[in-house]
C-alpha cells in the first residue's frame, strides 16, 4: 500500500501559521521538508532528481503496476549507473533511461529494500530515519505529480541541468572529488556534508538562518590519496521568501571548495534548489565566501593615525608621572601658611597644642574658616605641634613660590597623558553651579538608547531564531512600548543640548556685560564634537572589517562603499540632508541635527536676553513652526506614528529620511530646553514651589509622559492611527516630551526633585554622564561587531535580551572610556592650553 504523503495528499493538515492559505501552506512545507531531506540525504537528492524528469514526461518507461518486483540489485545496478552519467556534462539518452528505470522502481521501494541498499553503499541508517526518507521522496513525488495534474509548469531537472553546465571545470571537478568521497565516507567529506546549514525547527516563527558550522568547515582539510585535491572555504547564499505576507531571507551555510567562485556558488544553488517542487522556484540573490583580506591603503592609514595618538598617550603619561607630577609636588611642599597668633591666646586666636596634647605627629590640619576648608603646613616650635582654631578671626598668610610651571609646550603634551585625562573623567567632582541632575538624565537616557537598540540591531542583522514570534509577544505586551517608543531617548538629549546652551549663553553675556565672542562659540562647538567623531568613524570605515569573522561577517565591512561618497556630508553636519541614500555613521543623524540647532540658536537666545517678550515671541513662532511642518509631512506621507507595528505601513519606509531626521520636525524639544535654560538663568536656580502644588505638577507631567509614552500601543498592535491622529501625534509628541523633561530638570535644581533628584544627583552618575558623547559614537560598532561574529543565532527571551543589553552597556562605556582618553580629552585639553595662551597674549 501505498504511503500517505504528508505533503501532497493532506497539505492542510499540519496547522502551520505560515501562510494566509492552505495552497501557501502546501507549497512552504514542500519546500522546506525537502530542502531538510535533500541536504540530509546525498542518494536520496539523486533519487529524487531522476524522478522528477519521469513526472515531466520524459520517459515512455510502463507504468509501475505493470512491471515486474524489483529487487536490491536491481537498485544498485541502476543507482550506480544513473551517478555515473550524472558525472557527464550534458543530458543524453543514456541518462533518460536510467532516469526512467529507477522512476519506476520508487514508487514501489519499500522499506526493507531502501535499508539493503544504503548498506550496501556502507551507510548505516536506523528503521525510523529509512521510514521517514522513504515517505519524504514518496510524498514528494505525489505532490510534483499533483502540481503537474494542476497543470503548473515547470521542468526543474532541465533547469538544475542549465545551472549545473553553468559551473566552471574546477568547481566542478572538486564538487566531483567531494562527491566520491562522501560515497566513500571519508571523515573530512562527511565533514563537509555536516557543517552544511540544514532547516531547522521554528520556522513559522521566523528562524530562516541556518548557518552550519562556521568553524568545523575552516577547520577542514581534505585529503585523497595523501594530497590535498582542494581548500576549503565557508560560504553564504540568501533567498527572499514570504512567511505570513512579510518578505524574509532565507540564509544558508554551505562549506565548499575554494576553486568554486562567486557565479559557481549561486549556480550550485540553483542546481540544488531548481529540484525542489514549488510554482515559484527559489532564487539566490546573495552570494559570498569568506576570503583573507589584506589591509589596504585606508587601513594602513588609520593603524598610523591610530599608533601617532597611542605613542603620544605612553609618553605623555610617562613624562606625567615620572617629570611633571614629582615637581609639582615639590613645588606643592614649599607653600608655607603663617599664623598671626593673638599674644594672650584667646578666643580671638589659634593656640598651639604640643605633641604629647594632641597624640599624633601632623604634617597637616584642616582649618574651618567661615565654612571654607583650606589645608595649611603646621610651623610650631616642635614636629608634634598643632594650631586650634578658636574663631574665624584668625588671620593666616600664605607664602606661595611664584612659579610657570608647567609650561605651555609641557602642557601641550600634558594633554594626552592618560593618567591626568583618567583622573578627570573619573572624579566626581563638579564645578560650582553645575546642574547635577543633568548627568544622571544623561546617563540613563544613553542606557534606553542601548538598550533600544539592543532589540532593534539584532532584528537588522537577524540575530534571533525566533523573531516573528518574539516580536508578536513583545509588542502585545503595554510595558514594551517603552521600547517601541525608544526614539523619545534622542529627544531627551535635544531638551538638555537646548537647555544648556541657553543657560550657559545666559551666563556668559551676562559676565561680559551683554558681548559674546561669536568664533569662539562655534568653534567650541566644532572643536568638541568633531575630532572624536570623525576619528571614531575613521575605525569604523577603514578598520570594522578586521575586527572579527563570522558565518555573516561581511569583507566590505559596516558602511555603504566605505563611504567614499557621503564622509564629507558628516563633517560638515549636512549628512542628514545630502546623500541620504548612502548615509555613512547612520546614527550620527543626531549630530547632524543638533549641530544644525546649535548654529542657529542664537536667533533664539540674543532676542530672549535684552527682552522676554520678544525673545519669548520668536521662539513662540519657531516652536509653532516645527510644530505645523512636521504635521504637513505626515498628512503627506501619511506616515504611521510609530515604526514597529504588527501590521507594517505600507508607508513606513518614508518616516526616517522624510520625517525622523529632518532638522525642521526635531527642533522642538530643544526650543522647549532653551526656555527652560532662560527661567533657570531668571531665578538662580531657586524657586519655591508649595508641596501641593509640586505633587500636582509631578503627577500631571508623569501622566503626560505616559500618554506619549503609551500613546501608539494600538497601532502597533495592528489597529493604526487616522492620517489625521498620526499627523497630530507626529507633530506634537517630542515637544511635550521635551516639556517632561525640562521639568524634572527644574524641578531638581531648583530644590523641588525631591528622591528623584537625590538619585539624578548621585554622584557615580558624574563621570558615566562625561562618557556619554563617546558611548552614543561606539555602541552602534560594538553591538554590529557582535552580532556579526556570532556562531549561530539567538533564541530570544526577556532574559537573553536583558543580558545583551548589560553586556551591550558595559562594553559600550568601557570602549567609550578610552575613546575619550584618546580623541576626546585631548582635544579639550589642547583647546584650553591654547586659548589661555592667546588670551594672556
Amino acid at each position: 500500500m501505498k504511503p500517505e504523503s504528508a505533503f501532497a495528499v493532506q497539505p492542510c493538515r499540519m496547522n502551520f501559521k505560515i501562510a494566509s492559505n492552505c495552497n501557501g501552506v502546501h507549497k512552504y512545507v514542500v519546500t522546506t521538508a525537502i530542502m531538510a531531506k535533500v541536504t540530509a540525504a546525498f542518494v536520496l537528492f539523486a533519487l529524487f532528481t531522476f524522478t522528477l524528469m519521469d513526472v515531466q514526461g520524459q520517459s515512455t518507461t510502463p507504468s509501475p503496476s505493470h512491471q515486474p518486483a524489483p529487487n536490491p540489485q536491481d537498485y544498485m545496478s541502476i543507482l550506480n549507473q544513473g551517478i555515473k552519467l550524472l558525472s557527464g556534462n550534458s543530458m543524453t539518452g543514456d541518462l533518460l533511461q536510467q532516469v526512467s528505470k529507477i522512476s519506476s522502481l520508487l514508487p514501489m521501494m519499500n522499506e526493507q529494500t531502501l535499508m539493503n541498499i544504503l548498506r550496501n553503499l556502507n551507510i548505516n541508517v536506523t528503521s525510523s530515519q529509512i521510514d521517514g526518507a522513504l515517505k519524504l521522496a514518496q510524498g514528494a513525488l505525489s505532490a510534483v505529480q499533483t502540481l503537474q495534474e494542476n497543470n503548473t509548469s515547470l521542468n526543474p531537472f532541465a533547469k538544475s541541468q542549465e545551472s549545473y553546465s553553468q559551473i566552471s571545470s574546477e568547481c566542478k571537478g572538486s564538487m566531483g572529488i567531494l562527491g566520491a568521497q562522501v560515497l566513500q565516507q571519508k571523515t573530512w567529506a562527511l565533514g563537509m556534508i555536516d557543517a552544511w546549514g540544514k532547516p531547522q525547527s521554528g520556522i513559522s516563527t521566523g528562524s530562516t538562518h541556518w548557518l552550519g558550522n562556521f568553524d568545523e568547515c575552516l577547520a577542514i582539510q581534505p585529503e585523497v590519496n595523501g594530497k590535498t585535491p582542494f581548500e576549503v572555504t565557508y560560504c553564504g547564499i540568501s533567498f527572499p521568501i514570504h512567511i505570513t505576507d512579510q518578505t524574509a531571507t532565507l540564509y544558508l551555510g554551505m562549506c565548499l571548495p575554494k576553486t568554486c567562485n562567486y557565479y559557481d556558488v549561486l549556480n550550485i544553488s540553483k542546481t540544488l534548489v531548481a529540484s525542489i517542487p514549488v510554482s515559484q522556484p527559489l532564487n539566490a540573490n546573495y552570494a559570498l565566501c569568506k576570503t583573507e583580506i589584506e589591509y589596504d591603503t585606508r587601513a594602513i592609514v588609520a593603524i598610523i593615525v591610530c599608533s601617532f595618538f597611542l605613542a603620544l598617550m605612553v609618553f605623555a603619561t610617562i613624562f606625567d608621572i615620572f617629570i611633571v607630577s614629582p615637581e609639582l609636588e615639590r613645588i606643592a611642599k614649599s607653600t608655607v601658611v603663617e599664623v598671626e597668633d593673638a599674644s594672650d591666646k584667646t578666643s580671638n586666636g589659634i593656640s598651639q597644642i604640643s605633641k604629647g596634647e594632641n597624640g599624633v605627629n601632623h604634617q597637616q590640619i584642616e582649618l574651618e574658616l567661615n565654612a571654607i576648608s583650606q589645608h595649611i603646613q603646621t610651623n610650631g616650635n616642635d614636629s608634634g605641634s598643632l594650631y586650634k582654631v578658636h574663631d574665624a578671626g584668625v588671620r593666616t598668610k600664605v607664602n606661595k613660590p611664584v612659579s610657570n610651571y608647567p609650561g605651555i609646550c609641557a602642557k601641550l603634551v600634558l594633554s594626552f597623558s592618560v593618567w591626568t585625562n583618567g583622573r578627570k573623567l573619573l572624579s566626581t567632582e563638579q564645578a560650582g553651579g553645575t546642574l547635577g541632575a543633568v548627568n544622571g538624565i544623561r546617563f540613563l537616557s544613553m542606557t534606553w538608547v542601548i538598550l533600544g537598540h539592543t532589540y532593534v540591531f539584532a532584528l537588522l542583522f537577524q540575530t534571533y531564531v525566533n523573531p516573528l514570534s518574539f516580536m508578536q509577544k513583545m509588542l502585545k505586551r503595554p510595558s514594551f512600548m517603552a521600547i517601541d517608543n525608544a526614539l523619545l531617548s534622542v529627544d531627551t538629549f535635544f531638551t538638555l543640548s537646548g537647555l544648556l546652551v541657553s543657560y550657559l549663553f545666559m551666563k556668559e553675556m551676562k559676565r561680559e556685560r551683554g558681548r559674546i565672542n561669536w568664533f569662539m562659540f562655534y568653534f567650541h562647538r566644532f572643536w568638541r564634537l568633531t575630532p572624536p567623531y570623525m576619528l571614531v568613524m575613521m575605525i569604523d570605515i577603514a578598520l570594522f572589517r578586521y575586527f572579527g569573522d563570522g558565518p555573516t561577517w561581511t569583507p566590505f565591512g559596516f558602511e555603504i562603499d566605505f563611504c567614499k561618497d557621503s564622509w564629507w556630508t558628516n563633517l560638515i553636519y549636512l549628512n542628514n540632508f545630502l546623500k541620504v541614500d548612502k548615509q555613512c555613521f547612520a546614527w550620527s543623524w543626531y549630530l547632524a541635527n543638533d549641530m544644525q540647532f546649535y548654529v542657529i540658536s542664537p536667533l533664539l537666545l540674543v532676542p530672549l536676553y535684552f527682552s522676554k517678550k520678544i525673545g519669548g515671541f520668536v521662539c513662540a513662532m519657531f516652536l509653532l513652526g516645527v510644530t505645523i511642518t512636521p504635521a504637513v509631512i505626515s498628512a503627506h506621507y501619511q506616515l504611521p506614528s510609530s515604526q514597529f507595528t504588527l501590521i507594517p505601513s505600507p508607508h513606513a519606509a518614508n518616516y526616517f529620511p522624510e520625517y525622523y531626521i529632518k532638522p525642521y520636525c526635531r527642533m522642538g524639544p530643544y526650543i522647549v530646553g532653551i526656555l527652560t535654560g532662560y527661567i533657570l538663568y531668571k531665578t538662580g536656580n531657586k524657586y519655591k514651589i508649595s508641596k501641593p502644588l509640586n505633587l500636582l505638577i509631578w503627577a500631571f507631567v508623569a501622566a503626560l509622559a505616559c500618554v506619549v509614552l503609551y500613546g501608539t500601543y494600538q497601532e502597533s498592535n495592528g489597529h493604526p492611527m487616522s492620517v489625521s491622529i498620526a499627523a497630530m501625534y507626529n507633530a506634537l509628541h517630542k515637544s511635550l516630551w521635551g516639556v517632561c523633561v525640562s521639568w524634572v530638570v527644574f524641578a531638581c535644581v531648583t530644590g523641588n526633585g525631591g528622591y528623584v533628584n537625590t538619585l539624578l544627583s548621585w554622584s557615580p552618575f558624574v563621570p558615566l554622564g562625561r562618557l556619554t558623547y563617546c558611548a552614543y559614537l561606539v555602541h552602534p560598532i560594538i553591538m554590529a561587531a557582535y552580532y556579526k561574529m556570532l556562531r549561530q543565532g539567538v533564541y530570544a527571551t526577556d532574559f537573553s535580551i536583558i543580558y545583551l543589553f548589560f553586556g551591550h552597556l558595559v562594553l559600550s562605556y568601557m570602549v567609550a572610556f578610552v575613546v575619550s582618553l584618546a580623541f576626546e580629552s585631548p582635544m579639550m585639553g589642547l583647546e584650553r592650553t591654547i586659548l589661555k595662551k592667546d588670551k594672556k597674549k
